[in-house]
């Protein structure tokens, strides 16, 4: 395995990472560090970072963004800076070509203690060199696909036929549902497709209230009024 880069100490906690005797596991020491805790391991494939600890908290990879020209300063980001990104490349034969992009950026007017985000993920297609956003989660927590503006919870944009597709894994038993829920019923109406009898099944409150068989044949319940 080789071996990880040297640390030095750290100026703003005072704590540093030091190697093991075997070079591939760096421990978290110093005044201010959390003894024992966190471990950087390298083994020449690997990088994992860990924490060890009777509590819930977690590991924390951070990337920080200033607009500030000095080491240190803080200087109010503005909307649309990229904040940190995670970059996947693959060689070419000539040199290494982006492959996947997860970018976390601005999105908004930031202020004190006020950063609005986002998050994107892009990847490259086939013959371009660079990648291309393919998917985001705004600030609202808007979620959209093939959009780099959704107006609602969720959009899928596309320069052809746009096609949203709920594939199960039986073909005779299972069913692929949409369902339309509320704080108090999770599932007060919904669209189910039956795989097993190729039926099409609309509930409203709760109730079915129509059915198309796999023969065309539409079915409404007794008591349901239908009005032409």
């Amino acid at each position: 395995a080789g071996s990880p880069p040297a640390f030095e100490t750290l100026p703003t906690s005072g704590a540093a990472l030091t190697g093991s005797t075997n070079n591939t596991v760096c421990t978290v020491t110093g005044a201010n560090a959390i003894a024992g805790e966190a471990t950087l391991t390298y083994d020449g494939t690997t990088q994992s970072l860990s924490r060890f600890s009777n509590n819930a908290n977690s590991s924390i990879l951070e990337f920080n963004k200033s607009r500030n020209g000095s080491v240190g300063g803080n200087t109010v980001v503005q909307d649309d800076d990229a904040v940190g990104v995670i970059r996947f490349l693959g060689a070419d034969g000539t040199d290494y070509s982006q492959v996947a992009d997860i970018q976390a950026a601005i999105d908004g007017t930031p202020g004190d203690n006020d950063t609005p985000g986002r998050i994107s993920f892009s990847t490259t297609a086939d013959g371009a060199q660079y990648t291309s956003e393919r998917m985001r989660i705004d600030s609202s927590g808007r979620v959209g696909i093939g959009t780099t503006s959704p107006s609602t919870l969720l959009e899928l944009s596309g320069s052809g036929n746009a096609i949203l597709t709920v594939n199960t894994g039986n073909n005779s038993g299972d069913n692929s549902q949409i369902a339309f829920g509320d704080s108090a019923d999770a599932d007060v109406g919904f669209i189910n497709y039956d795989h097993g009898t190729n039926a099409m099944q609309f509930t409203v409150n709760a109730s079915e209230r129509m059915r198309i068989h796999s023969s065309g044949e539409v079915s409404i319940p007794a008591g349901v009024t239908l009005g032409l």
